[in-house]
């Protein structure tokens, strides 16, 4: 009788116990479909005819408006406002273009008077002003005025440098190990290589640090709110920079992803006080959850174990949600996206004179090489050392560089 009554308490247990985590997975979703459901939110990309101009020469473009969260062509805006800003941040030329299906042409005239410079190209929609500034689409175009008479400059100019930290997660949370990602450019935006260090309040030097390549790598760190810390940098030049690390919680929660071959996994730490306390992993790409599982937090820790293979290709989401279906933690996980068409030109002739016209087709195919079809924008421009190539395409764009933070 007494085995039969401790049988009969652990089925309750564990009865209760996957009600509750069931029961958690479905509020997780509910929140998510409400999510998504009352913020559609657009993305735009634009293609320019090039990147360098002459003052009086036009911008020609084309915008391509989507939604943002499965980049499909949006039919909510029927308008797209196109700036250019110089220095100061001030707007010196602005346009209206109409959209249709998603999609608009449009030109932008420079001014003679225009003055030598780089200048910030931004593209919006009303609907975007409901969200974040940084949804609006962003690069920079170089101007020259062959008229202005060049300036001597005898003094050196002052470079500048930006320098951001980012905890993978999220949040820095005292006595719990986090990786902290950093990139590290100048006014021209420009990665640079320096040597960084943290030190505490005693001048001990508790991390030491370099940029892999492009001014971006990652260090690993262990806070302690006891201490105080900066982080000094030394460039090339022998700048000397000093800097405060992100905001450093007393209690929390963290989170890192570590991949190997087709297993991810997600490491969740969190402080003493959220210890046997429910968290729940959401993965969700193109306004749909791949992934929704719960786990009990087991000294501060638990591990999710995910197969790559069940994410999308793209940008997938990995979120963090406590007991009462909070999100405290988030991070990006990028899938290489297997290629799905190819653009192939021709052009009927590889020698051209002056005026003689130039024939050039263009064809999309599919993996087996089969048309389909397609809507398309063309720049020609002649390459030389003032018309660098393009730096970022649509795909590339839709696929990550929009999706991450300070780029």
């Amino acid at each position: 009788m007494y085995k039969i009554s401790i049988t009969i308490a652990l089925v309750l247990f564990f009865g209760v116990k996957n009600f509750a985590q069931t029961e958690n997975t479905n509020s997780v979703n509910t929140l998510f479909e409400n999510y998504v459901t009352n913020n559609f939110q657009e993305k735009i990309f634009v293609h320019t005819d090039k990147n360098f101009y002459l003052s009086g020469e036009t911008i020609w473009f084309k915008v391509y408006n989507t939604d943002a969260f499965v980049n499909s062509l949006s039919p909510i805006s029927k308008i797209a406002y196109v700036e250019l800003i110089d220095a100061n941040n001030k707007s010196l030329l602005q346009v209206k273009i109409n959209i249709e299906e998603g999609m608009g042409n449009g030109q932008l005239q420079l001014p003679l008077s225009l003055p030598s410079g780089n200048y910030l190209f931004r593209t919006y929609t009303n609907w975007m002003k409901n969200f974040s500034e940084e949804l609006a689409f962003k690069k920079i175009i170089s101007v020259v005025n062959v008229f202005e008479k060049p300036e001597v400059d005898t003094a050196k100019k002052s470079i500048e440098y930006d320098v951001q930290f980012f905890p993978e997660g999220g949040n820095l949370v005292n006595n719990i190990q986090s990786k902290i990602a950093f990139k590290a450019v100048n006014n021209f935006g420009k990665g640079i290589n320096f040597q960084g260090k943290i030190i505490n309040q005693t001048n001990e030097v508790v991390v030491a640090f370099s940029p892999q390549q492009l001014g971006i790598g990652s260090f690993v760190f262990t806070p302690n709110n006891s201490n105080t810390y900066q982080v000094i940098i030394v460039t090339e030049s022998n700048d000397t920079l000093h800097y405060n690390l992100p905001t450093i919680y007393e209690s929390g929660y963290v989170m890192s992803v570590q991949e190997k071959e087709n297993l991810i996994k997600v490491l969740v730490g969190a402080s003493k006080n959220f210890t046997n306390e429910n968290v729940s992993l959401i993965t969700h790409n193109n306004k749909k959850i791949q992934i929704n599982q719960t786990q009990v937090l087991q000294n501060g820790t638990t591990v999710f174990a995910i197969d790559k293979s069940l994410l999308k290709e793209g940008v997938n989401v990995f979120t963090i949600f406590d007991k009462n279906n909070k999100p405290v933690c988030e991070r990006l996980f990028y899938k290489q996206p297997e290629a799905k068409y190819m653009l192939n030109t021709t052009v009927n002739n590889t020698q051209f004179s002056t005026r003689e016209n130039v024939n050039i087709t263009v064809a999309a195919n599919d993996v087996n090489k089969q048309n389909i079809a397609s809507n398309l924008s063309v720049a020609v421009f002649k390459t030389d050392s003032l018309q660098p190539s393009e730096s970022l395409d649509i795909q590339q764009y839709y696929w990550l560089t929009s999706e991450l933070k300070g780029n």
